[in-house]
């Protein structure tokens, strides 16, 4: 364990873990110097390896269902699409049958760790972010083996960005001028779609296409920006905002619009 230890100070100060994968030191004793990690192993000889994350180390923890958890292997194939992709780094598989995949990030970013969540309004059930002030379990700790032993790379700046941003304010009522008979009767169809959004419970995506449909039909008559803007409102009330994240309900939105476009109502 002493020689695993050393070739993890590579990528950052390690100190050792108990069976219950618990640090035996303080923080402050964790070391990249190789008589440093001798003297604490010489402690505790038997020892699994924790790595701080704090000279900046991130790992992306995906949770694996057979716990009766959130499945975080869909969350990732959710989030690259809505995020951006990840390149291929250190990978471990976990004792429940998950994944950790290592990367580095600037320290000067000042990134924390999250569970279930990013920045931004994006849900994340199943994936945790694991940094800053953390400790990291290292193979062979036990229940942790490598399946990817090439080198951490750095975080796409996309995701960087999805950690670091804040959180976007809700949606603002917009207010929709209805000056002439045209355009009330499109205000109309629009307030009553969202309405009827707002209040589903199952089957929120399928409906929010549909909607978005209906109401881009009359979408050149108030624009298609105004039209989203509600029908976002409608998502944030109804729980899909926070579920499926702003990107991805903006995008189905006006997928959906531009669609219903195709086939214009006629104001006789």
């Amino acid at each position: 364990m002493l020689s695993e230890a050393v070739a993890a100070a590579e990528w950052g100060p390690v100190l050792p873990l108990s069976a219950e994968r618990k640090p035996l030191v303080p923080f402050a004793e964790a070391s990249r110097n190789w008589l440093d990690i001798e003297r604490l192993w010489a402690r505790f000889p038997s020892a699994g390896v924790g790595v701080g994350a704090w000279e900046g180390l991130l790992v992306i923890d995906v949770e694996h269902p057979n716990k009766g958890g959130a499945d975080g292997f869909a969350t990732m194939r959710r989030l690259v699409k809505e995020v951006g992709p990840l390149k291929r780094t250190r990978a471990h598989s976990t004792k429940s049958g998950g994944a950790h995949h290592v990367f580095t990030v600037p320290v000067e970013a000042g990134l924390r760790s999250s569970q279930g969540r990013l920045h931004g309004g994006i849900s994340a059930p199943g994936v945790d972010i694991v940094t800053g002030r953390a400790v990291l379990r290292w193979p062979p700790t036990a229940g942790y083996v490598v399946t990817d032993p090439r080198a951490p790379v750095p975080l796409p700046a996309a995701w960087l960005r999805a950690l670091t941003e804040p959180p976007r304010p809700p949606p603002q009522p917009v207010s929709l001028d209805a000056s002439d008979k045209a355009e009330r009767y499109a205000v109309a169809v629009l307030e009553r779609e969202a309405a009827d959004h707002a209040a589903l419970g199952a089957g929120r995506n399928v409906a929010l296409v549909a909607a978005a449909c209906r109401v881009g039909s009359v979408m050149h008559l108030i624009g298609e920006d105004r039209c989203t803007a509600v029908l976002l409102g409608a998502c944030e009330a109804n729980g899909s905002l926070k579920e499926h994240g702003r990107r991805e309900c903006e995008q189905t939105i006006r997928r959906g619009l531009r669609h219903g476009a195709k086939t214009p109502r006629v104001m006789r």
